[in-house]
């Protein structure tokens, strides 16, 4: 229906920018922003590092946070940033959460950005952002910087309850895929313009260049609106899924849990983290996969997956043996529970086995 070039001037061009700007307008009431403040990208990664490479065109440098549970599309920019003259300081995370003490020593003078992520993608923890983000104005306040507060949001966008207008946050990235969207495609909330590394165009207010993927945004819409009206209605049955799990999980059985118990309600049910230790992750994957069960271990973006996943669960506080046997149970919208029983079976079944293999 849409053939034209929405930044062509001739017909099929004015159809399909038009047909843009109603996608972008129905996707940012659905986030809680103006329409001005969205621009499709491909992903959460290029948001990601849209927001950091905007740092580079500082004349002056200071001090990054980025805690060391970050995602690697934005966990990578550390050594990019110390080569380029930034201090990039980290936070370790005691089971995953970002305590709000350790976030304000982290706080310097010259703090220029702070990276959060809103859902961490391995473990599954919910930042309390409405504990954190007060931390880092009120720091900013005293030292008279403002500083760029940004937020991976892609684990949460129709997970958890979000609405950016209500967040005082300077930007925020989303990817289409977690939300059974089409792959390659996201956006980025920014609070104010911001100078953009990439150039070459004028297209998504000129700080995403490049024809804009139509198609991609007219997907992403559908996924959204799809998910995110009821996601308190989905929030509540993936729990009720997520405790099956967590009700197998005996005393003495092979797995390990590798979420605080005490503090469950800290965790997105969407994501379950367990450890078969002395069971390699790889080799439990492998056999649940035979199985039809199809697990990870950590995130699906990073290379030397292992050793890149095992130093973020250390950082959480837990040994090398354990998160060498992570397993990532991930719920999605399909999911029953006579499948989620079954996966309970066959997981305590084959991780008994492997263990008295091993040991």
């Amino acid at each position: 229906k849409y053939p034209g070039n929405p930044s062509s001037g001739h017909q099929w061009g004015k159809a399909a920018a038009a047909r843009l700007q109603d996608i972008r307008s129905r996707c940012a009431e659905l986030l809680g922003c103006r329409n001005s403040q969205l621009v499709f990208t491909s992903g959460g990664t290029e948001s990601n590092s849209m927001v950091l490479s905007s740092l580079f065109w500082k004349k002056g440098r200071g001090s990054v946070v980025i805690p060391s549970i970050e995602h690697p599309s934005v966990s990578d920019f550390r050594n990019f940033l110390r080569e380029s003259g930034f201090q990039v300081v980290s936070i370790d995370a005691p089971w995953g959460i970002i305590d709000p003490e350790a976030l304000e020593s982290a706080l310097l003078p010259d703090t220029v950005m702070v990276c959060l992520s809103s859902v961490n993608n391995v473990c599954g923890s919910m930042q309390s952002l409405e504990n954190l983000v007060p931390v880092i104005r009120s720091h900013g306040e005293r030292t008279g910087r403002r500083i760029h507060i940004h937020i991976d949001a892609v684990q949460a966008l129709g997970k958890i309850p979000l609405n950016l207008f209500s967040l005082d946050i300077d930007s925020a990235s989303f990817s289409a895929h977690k939300i059974s969207g089409p792959r390659g495609v996201g956006c980025l909330y920014f609070r104010r313009s911001f100078e953009p590394l990439s150039r070459g165009g004028s297209q998504e207010f000129g700080i995403r260049p490049g024809t804009e993927n139509l198609a991609g945004a007219a997907g992403f819409l559908a996924a959204m609106e799809l998910h995110v009206p009821d996601v308190s209605d989905r929030l509540e049955c993936t729990r009720k899924l997520r405790n099956i799990v967590l009700d197998c999980i005996a005393d003495d059985s092979p797995l390990e849990l590798m979420q605080d118990v005490h503090r469950i309600d800290q965790y997105s049910p969407y994501i379950l983290l367990l450890s078969a230790n002395p069971v390699p992750s790889e080799v439990m994957l492998r056999v649940l996969s035979d199985k039809g069960f199809l697990l990870s271990a950590g995130s699906a973006c990073s290379s030397k997956k292992s050793l890149r996943r095992e130093g973020v669960l250390t950082s959480m506080g837990f040994s090398t043996k354990i998160a060498s046997g992570a397993l990532r149970i991930s719920f999605g919208p399909s999911a029953e529970e006579h499948e989620v029983r079954l996966l309970c079976d066959v997981l305590l079944k084959e991780a008994e086995m492997l263990r008295e293999l091993l040991t």
